[in-house]
C-alpha cells in the first residue's frame, strides 16, 4: 500500500526508497519475528516452523501451509508428553532444546583447588 501510495504522489527516489524498505521489511518479519513468535508460543524451534510451511505446501498446497505449524506443535506436545511419561525424571525438551532446563538449575558449587605458592628462585636443591 505505501509503496502504491509513493507511485501516485511521491517521486521515483520515493517509490525505490519505499519498495526497498517493504522488501527489507517483509523478508526480516517473514524469517526471523514470526518464526520466533510462533516458535515460543507452541513451543517449537523456529526452523521447525519454516519447514513446516513449505512442507504443508507440497503436501496440501495452500491449506497445507495454513494446517502444517499446528499440525507440527500438536506432534511435539505428543511426543514431550510420551516421553514425560516413560521418563518422569528426565529434563523437560522446550523449544530452545533439552540444554535449556539443565541450565535453568543451579550449578553445585564446587571448590576451587589450593593455590601453590610460587618461589623466586625455582626448585629448592639440596
Amino acid at each position: 500500500m505505501a509503496v502504491l501510495i509513493a507511485v501516485a504522489v511521491g517521486t521515483t527516489a520515493d517509490v525505490v526508497i519505499m519498495l526497498v524498505y517493504t522488501v527489507v521489511f517483509k523478508i526480516v518479519q517473514g524469517n526471523f519475528v514470526t518464526p520466533l513468535g510462533y516458535g515460543r508460543t507452541l513451543s517449537l524451534h523456529p526452523a521447525v516452523i519454516l519447514l513446516a510451511i513449505p512442507a504443508g505446501n507440497e503436501v496440501a498446497g495452500i491449506m497445507g501451509m495454513f494446517l502444517m505449524v499446528p499440525i507440527a506443535a500438536i506432534v511435539a506436545a505428543t511426543w514431550r508428553t510420551i516421553l514425560e511419561t516413560i521418563d518422569p525424571t528426565a529434563p523437560a525438551i522446550t523449544a530452545q532444546g533439552a540444554g535449556a532446563a539443565a541450565a535453568a538449575e543451579p550449578a553445585a558449587a564446587v571448590p576451587a583447588p589450593a593455590a601453590v605458592p610460587a618461589t623466586a628462585a625455582g626448585p629448592a636443591t639440596g
